[in-house]
């Protein structure tokens, strides 16, 4: 981002609690420079922007408020010196005016710079999301640990977030690991595609909790036969084959 929009973003809500005349403010826009110096003052960084879905969202819903108060504030002005009847009732109604155009100017620029930021971070998440669609398996190292505290842990929050119950599909070592010629102790499967809102879900809470996982998205012959999320370290290979 040029430094110059940086230091925009910076400096505005000084500039604009700056230039607040309160002999001018009725009751409308009391409400609306309340509204102004909340979304001016709050600090939603570039970075949690880019990370944070909520954060996007937040962002855009300030950047349109503010845009509307501000031009909100511009009209009742107008108004107010169409119903000049003298030039001294005029007089510091331009120079109100004029604050509140500039006002109005500067919210716009920070408006513009928030949201070009937001469709690149969106842009940036749809490409990761299509990119991740193309790959068979998709892994998270996390801290390579993984027990009964941290499954029960996944299944209460789940069960809070979906209303049911983890789909486990396989709970430590099976017959059908041990074809493979794997050993699935300490390990869980979990039945649900790495691409549908369960599983999507599933993989940011374990990359919260720093909990690995592979996420299988199509059968792969000798590790997985079904899409699903694995949670735990890989398994152990007997012979020459991994989940």
């Amino acid at each position: 981002m040029p430094a110059s929009r940086i230091l925009l973003l910076v400096v505005l809500p000084a500039l604009l609690l700056s230039q607040i005349n309160s002999a001018f403010l009725d009751e409308a826009d009391l409400r609306d420079d309340a509204l102004l110096q909340t979304t001016l003052s709050a600090t939603i960084s570039p970075e949690d922007i880019r990370t944070s879905e909520f954060a996007q969202d937040l962002a855009e819903k300030q950047a349109d408020e503010m845009t509307a108060a501000s031009q909100r504030r511009v009209q009742r002005m107008e108004s107010r010196m169409k119903a000049a009847r003298t030039d001294e009732e005029l007089k510091p109604l331009l120079d109100q005016m004029h604050l509140r155009i500039e006002t109005a100017r500067l919210v716009i620029s920070r408006a513009t710079v928030v949201k070009q930021i937001v469709e690149s971070a969106r842009a940036d998440q749809a490409a990761k999301v299509a990119l991740n669609r193309r790959r068979t398996m998709e892994k998270f190292g996390g801290n390579g640990r993984f027990n009964s505290a941290d499954l029960a842990m996944v299944e209460r929050a789940f069960a809070r977030k979906f209303g049911r119950t983890l789909p486990i599909s396989a709970d430590g070592d099976t017959s059908l690991h041990r074809a493979l010629g794997l050993d699935h102790t300490g390990r869980v499967d979990v039945a649900v595609s790495p691409d549908q809102p369960e599983g999507v879900w599933l993989r940011r809470y374990l990359e919260t909790l720093r909990i690995p996982y592979y996420a299988f998205r199509k059968a792969v012959i000798g590790s997985a036969t079904a899409p699903h999320i694995h949670i735990g370290p890989p398994s152990i290979r007997h012979t020459s084959s991994r989940t």
